[in-house]
């Protein structure tokens, strides 16, 4: 997986790290890091330490993918993601045209039907996407 460093840069994420974005892609109020714990405990069975989790969060900063923010008087800080899942998708979808197939979606359908034509179904619905794109 990869994510946005900088607004042109791809970042590797742990599967952790993805763990605690799928947290904070699911609350749009921001995530207190006690929430965190223990919704990443909760949703993988695996029972991982404050400090880890800490760790996990500073490098999520520093990749530019979480803002901390101060909370309110129940929470000190609280913690949103700064792209929302769809924009994570679009940059990682972006990026994989852009590295692999010299930014050609034709180079990447053709690779990915194995070098088959498409049915006229599945050509029929790309075509819908992509003028449903342009509208």
């Amino acid at each position: 997986m990869a994510l946005i460093a900088d607004e042109n840069k791809i970042i590797k994420l742990s599967s952790s790290e993805k763990d605690i974005m799928e947290c904070t892609w699911n609350e749009k109020d921001g995530l207190s890091f006690g929430e965190i714990i223990n919704l990443v405990n909760e949703d993988n069975n695996k029972i991982r330490k404050k400090q880890t989790i800490n760790t996990y969060l500073t490098r999520l900063i520093a990749k530019n993918l979480l803002i901390k923010k101060d909370g309110d008087t129940r929470f000190k800080t609280l913690y949103f993601p700064k792209y929302s899942k769809e924009e994570y998708h679009r940059k990682i979808s972006e990026m994989l045209l852009e590295e692999n197939y010299e930014n050609s979606l034709l180079e990447f359908i053709k690779q990915l039907s194995g070098g088959e034509y498409l049915s006229k179904k599945d050509a029929q619905k790309i075509i819908n996407v992509l003028e449903k794109n342009k509208n």
